[in-house]
């Protein structure tokens, strides 16, 4: 996290540096354009569909806890 203290009565909070490494931790697999709008499919599980494997589940549990950390912390608006 960085603090900047240059202007008089301000500071400015930035996290650039954490969210470029957390990028640096995707695999090249993470690409590409994905439709949010899932309405009623959210929870509903396609039989057929298979679990990722484990130590991509770490991963990606991994970066949503990075991820829910810099909205808590940074953008609490989010």
């Amino acid at each position: 996290m960085k603090l900047d203290y240059t202007a008089k009565g301000m500071v400015k909070i930035s996290m650039y540096k954490f969210f470029d490494k957390m990028l640096t931790e995707l695999t090249s697999e993470v690409s590409g354009i994905a439709n949010t709008s899932v309405a009623g499919q959210l929870f509903h599980i396609h039989p057929e569909s298979k679990k990722i494997p484990q130590e991509k589940a770490g991963i990606l549990h991994h970066l949503v806890a990075k991820l829910l950390y810099l909205c808590r912390h940074k953008r609490q608006d989010i």
